[in-house]
């Protein structure tokens, strides 16, 4: 769980579940490749996927509580961007109220 997409999906996802679409806009990760790292997490059970509806269809993605424990890794992860890579993107890792806020 290394590569920048497979953070980004947990970033985005640690503020609460995320239909497909709004990951993609969000994240801004291809649709390809985010359906491949959202497999990847959810075999990995750091991600959940809940079908809502067969018609339309519709499905939601949540962190597993495995998942959950990985906020304050992110948060530390971007408290070091800030002091040792200044101007780079942090993704919003920096603070627990940085990512409720997005």
């Amino acid at each position: 769980m290394v590569t920048e997409p497979k953070l980004l999906v947990v970033r985005y996802l640690s503020n609460g579940p995320k239909g497909f679409n709004e990951l993609m806009r969000a994240s801004g990760i291809n649709s390809k490749t985010l359906s491949s790292t959202l497999k990847f997490l959810e075999g990995k059970d750091v991600v959940v996927r809940r079908v809502l509806s067969t018609r339309p269809f519709s499905v939601q993605y949540s962190l597993s509580a495995s998942g959950e424990e990985l906020r304050p890794v992110l948060e530390a992860l971007g408290r070091w961007g800030e002091k040792w890579l200044p101007g780079s993107r942090t993704w919003g890792f920096a603070t627990t109220k940085t990512m409720e806020s997005r």
